[in-house]
């Protein structure tokens, strides 16, 4: 009996310090560079001058947006994300529309209410967040016009409700963005498909930054020039090959940077598991 009362006990221990090591993991997994929790904008953003966009009708001849940005021929599809590394999904569709010699296509932008939700997409589109990397590959086509561009992967998180912890726009010029934030930008010239990537400055340092005028400039304003009655792309991840392709991807289903962090923590569960079975083994032989 005293064996079998050691035993249970040594295993209830060892199950709660496991399960205490995946909560604490948790709990600290999905922070952004500057330990921010939700995200106010994201996107990718292709260089269009407004020539280059009459070109290519997505604006109409006299420089005017259109009625419904859907109808525009040029289409964006986000083909993967991965943070850190890691392919995540984002949960729900982005928006496309064009903007200060910008090509826009967002998954989140918490001033316009089109884009899922507007605030409600800070924390629902992402599950978790990058601390390090950023890296989207996208594809564009129905181009009829060359373009001169650069592609960028572009947004601003948030901490605690504040709308501007830190930001990460390539267009910005240096003090916009955290000290050390870095860009891989390809040069989008036609139809094809593109991978851009933001590398953020090591955790711990001053990576704060105003977002003072990120927030003027860039897509803060998006909700009043872009119409009301746009409505989303697919984000559903697909593969093309198409003509003026500078880089290729492959979509493919993959775990989740959620998925990868649970499953070190059970890891991490299991090994404190097997040390508390073994003081169990030694207090065992003890008493014999």
């Amino acid at each position: 009996m005293k064996l079998t009362k050691i035993f249970a006990g040594m295993a209830a221990a060892a199950i709660a310090t496991s399960a205490m090591a995946m909560t604490a993991f948790a709990a600290d997994a999905g922070k952004g560079p500057n330990n921010d929790d939700g995200v106010s904008v994201f996107g990718v953003y292709i260089g269009m001058t407004k020539d280059e966009a009459i070109a290519n009708s997505v604006l109409q001849e006299d420089g005017k947006e259109p009625d419904d940005w859907t109808t525009v021929p040029v289409k964006v599809t986000i083909d993967e994300i991965k943070f850190d590394d890691n392919v995540v999904t984002a949960n729900g569709t982005g928006m496309m529309y064009w903007q200060g010699d910008e090509l826009k296509f967002e998954l989140v932008n918490v001033y316009n209410d089109d884009v899922n939700g507007g605030k409600d997409g800070a924390t629902t589109v992402f599950t978790t967040l990058p601390s390090k990397t950023i890296e989207v590959t996208f594809t564009i086509d129905g181009l009829s016009s060359d373009l001169s561009g650069k592609a960028y992967v572009g947004g601003g998180f948030q901490t605690a409700g504040a709308d501007w912890s830190s930001t990460f726009f390539g267009n910005k010029p240096d003090g916009v963005n955290p000290a050390g934030t870095t860009f891989e930008m390809p040069d989008v010239t036609g139809n094809g498909t593109y991978t851009a990537k933001v590398f953020f400055p090591d955790q711990g340092g001053d990576n704060t930054s105003s977002g003072t005028d990120s927030k003027a400039d860039s897509t803060a304003d998006s909700k009043t020039d872009s119409k009301t009655d746009s409505k989303a792309n697919s984000t559903a991840a697909t593969t093309s090959s198409k003509a003026g392709t500078t880089g290729t991807t492959t979509a493919t289903s993959s775990s989740a940077a959620s998925d990868n962090t649970a499953a070190t923590g059970a890891t991490a569960g299991i090994a404190l598991a097997g040390i508390a079975l073994a003081g169990a083994a030694i207090v065992v032989s003890k008493r014999k």
